[in-house]
């Protein structure tokens, strides 16, 4: 995976306005002299103890102490990647719009997964649902197909056959 260049982080740091991207996420910052006050995100707070600075684009939390750039914010308010908080910020948010200082309109660019197993499904409901998502995913992978065939096991009936079947024994239970 390519490393991200400096100068994109640091233009990203600089032109994503980070007051604008807090209010984009529903917070209210109230102005404090010439910085902005926000009840943190990252701890539970009554009285607005994050400060959002414009003109260095940093937040700083005085009740747990967590601070940042606008990257930082983005990881923690979203629970995502470095890498993937700077997708967000490059693809989601307009960097002339947020400069500008104009509220940007949050698109998803990142394609939403279904999710592999249903969360009610019983024990071996569920282990069939598991083993079905590892099949399908082997079958996808150029890297996995590539070291099949290193190994000498790229017949093709070989890998639709490695589709397995949960067998069942009731003599035996889940603790």
């Amino acid at each position: 995976m390519a490393r991200i260049p400096n100068d994109q982080l640091e233009r990203i740091k600089q032109e994503v306005s980070l007051l604008t991207l807090a209010e984009s996420q529903g917070y209210q910052p109230k102005k404090q002299g010439k910085d902005y006050a926000v009840c943190c995100p990252f701890h539970d707070d009554k009285t607005p103890s994050c400060i959002i600075s414009p003109k260095s684009n940093l937040f700083n939390c005085f009740g747990c102490g967590t601070g940042g750039s606008v990257i930082d914010w983005v990881m923690k308010t979203q629970g995502v990647s470095f890498r993937h908080a700077v997708e967000i910020l490059r693809d989601d948010f307009s960097l002339a719009a947020t400069a500008a200082n104009t509220k940007p309109v949050k698109q998803a660019t990142i394609p939403k997964l279904e999710a592999p197993i249903t969360t009610d499904a019983e024990d071996q409901q569920a282990l069939q649902q598991v083993i079905d998502y590892y099949h399908q995913t082997l079958k996808q992978s150029p890297e996995a197909l590539a070291y099949l065939q290193q190994r000498g096991l790229d017949d093709p009936e070989l890998i639709v056959a490695s589709h397995f079947s949960v067998v069942t024994f009731p003599e035996l239970s889940v603790v």
